[in-house]
């Protein structure tokens, strides 16, 4: 993934991006569980690392401005995923993709809001039953949303690969670029 480092313009290239780091949702799971698998999965990707989050964040905090293609294609990813509420039987007819736009925007801007401004990001089972409980109300209505409230985080899972994630320890400049410094390590 590419970023911008914070104040100086330069890029930063991510070796590793969440999609490619955690488990896909079964694409043939309810609509419900596909979107409860990514939020929880992008919790935990974000908590693994705090570089890595503040990255990703900031990122996602400025891709309307700079259009990033990569930050463009993710938050894409996620609206897509959400937009496909409207399949739901319960789902009213006159929905639109931005309903699934503004929904997936506040996801963003609510965990960019708690790791920058409150400096820690809350717990998954604080946070993504209330993210939750937003994205499902106007798909499924009241009731459904308040399920979302009560369900419990799924067991955590090793990363896609197996392969450890990368620690970041800072980043190295070279003239008007940057890179991270990365090393592997494993996660818990």
């Amino acid at each position: 993934m590419l970023g911008r480092a914070a104040g100086g313009g330069a890029w930063i290239a991510m070796e590793t991006r969440p999609d490619d780091l955690l488990p896909r949702p079964d694409p043939g799971a309810p609509w419900r569980d596909r979107v409860r698998a990514a939020l929880y999965a992008l919790h935990r990707f974000l908590a693994a690392d705090r570089r890595a989050a503040d990255l990703l964040l900031a990122e996602l905090a400025g891709a309307a401005a700079d259009a990033d293609p990569v930050a463009e294609r993710w938050t894409g990813s996620l609206f897509d995923l959400i937009d496909a509420g409207r399949e739901e039987a319960t789902a009213p007819a006159g929905l639109r993709r931005m309903t699934a736009e503004a929904l997936g925007g506040g996801i963003c801007t609510r965990l960019y809001a708690a790791v920058v401004r409150d400096g820690r990001l809350p717990d998954e089972a604080e946070i993504v039953p209330e993210l939750m409980y937003c994205v499902v109300l106007p798909y499924c209505g009241r009731d459904a949303a308040r399920e979302e409230l009560e369900i419990s985080p799924p067991p955590r899972s090793p990363t896609a690969s197996g392969a450890p994630l990368p620690r970041y320890r800072g980043i190295k400049r070279t003239g008007t670029t940057s890179a991270p410094d990365v090393e592997s390590a494993p996660r818990g």
